[in-house]
């Protein structure tokens, strides 16, 4: 009897991540129509970067504003992540593409050589990094005791899908993160830190709970992690020859980035919508702290910070602002589990009310 008790429980929590597999897997079916499933469009090539020889045949550069988008970065590594062929560093933007190094490399080796089979791969590990990241929510619901269906509201938040439909690096970081502080994983964390540099700041967040706690242990692993992500940093800063390389992106560009991008936004009321519930996800992470400070409210808190200090290129783009948003929404969302604090409901509201506008964009789109 007890046996079939734990697989019924089990059965009911599994339900919710299936119906957000689904949600997901209809956000890629859906991005695949708009170019007859050859995904191209998720990589975005540009017009600047992209050298003839590493595109698939038919596959062609886009008419896009700028220099195309981040995905086309990922899809150069994934072809040559040990950047054998002379032309793969100078088609990078920027060293740091290299430095998230996990995304393509796992495409790379899921693709068995197969070139062609990337843009389905790329896409693909974002459906299951997706899923990842609202099974981790559904587990810290039913930890807490409450329903796992809770956990939806964490598949509805832009943050975790929208990087789905441009092949970034952000849904597997999200999924190795969220396990990492749930798991209290210090190697989860640094996988984190490799598909996207920023997780450091949660990792170093766990580091400084640990030695507040005289945990010695698990606070040595991440100062462990922090140290092997640093070195690997300076690495490819070093030796990956991009267009342009450096740390720190465009961080602290104005450091006042925020203000100016909600001033800014007074001649766009239409952007208030996106803009506002990120920012608010933001500062009201920070200021839960004076009531909940557990390790997820910590991490979440921590990112928050960063986020805040992200440049205005960041600020004023919807779909920036949501990447830049979602580690410290999902954290927040795993800590109110267990808190059940007002604040945290917040949180969860505006989380939901973003999605409720994005995946209405997409609809009409």
């Amino acid at each position: 009897m007890k046996r079939r008790g734990a697989r019924g429980s089990l059965l009911r929590a599994s339900l919710p991540v299936a119906a957000a597999f689904l949600l997901f897997l209809g956000l890629a079916l859906r991005l695949g129509a708009s170019d007859g499933y050859h995904y191209y469009r998720a990589i975005g090539v540009g017009h600047l970067f992209a050298d003839p020889s590493l595109l698939l045949p038919g596959q062609e550069q886009q008419k896009l504003p700028g220099l195309g988008f981040d995905g086309q970065f990922y899809f150069y590594i994934a072809q040559d992540p040990f950047l054998r062929n002379p032309l793969t560093a100078p088609a990078l933007d920027n060293s740091l593409r290299y430095r998230r190094i996990l995304y393509p490399l796992l495409a790379w080796a899921l693709s068995l050589g197969h070139r062609a089979w990337l843009p389905y791969l790329l896409v693909g590990i974002n459906v299951a990094a997706c899923t990842a990241v609202v099974g981790a929510a559904a587990t810290a619901a039913r930890r807490a005791g409450r329903s796992a269906w809770l956990a939806l509201a964490v598949a509805v938040f832009p943050g975790v899908w929208v990087s789905l439909l441009h092949d970034l690096t952000e849904p597997l970081q999200l999924a190795l993160a969220s396990w990492g502080v749930l798991l209290e994983s210090a190697g989860l964390l640094l996988l984190s830190a490799l598909a996207k540099e920023t997780t450091a700041i949660v990792q170093l967040s766990e580091a400084v709970r640990s030695l507040a706690a005289r945990r010695w242990s698990p606070a040595l692993r991440n100062l462990a992690g922090l140290a092997v992500l640093a070195v690997w940093s300076l690495a490819v800063m070093r030796f990956v020859h991009a267009h342009a390389g450096n740390l720190a992106a465009d961080f602290l560009t104005p450091p006042w980035a925020p203000v100016t991008a909600l001033i800014e936004g007074l001649s766009n009321p239409a952007l208030y919508f996106f803009l506002v519930p990120a920012l608010g996800i933001c500062v009201l992470s920070l200021v839960r702290l004076a009531w909940t400070r557990d390790r997820f409210a910590l991490g979440a808190a921590a990112y928050s910070a960063v986020g805040l200090l992200a440049g205005i290129t960041t600020w004023q783009d919807p779909l920036a602002e949501y990447r830049n948003t979602a580690l410290a929404g999902v954290l927040v969302f795993m800590s109110w589990m267990g808190a059940r604090d007002r604040l945290g409901f917040v949180v969860v509201v505006l989380m939901l009310f973003a999605g409720a506008l994005a995946l209405g964009a997409v609809a009409t789109s």
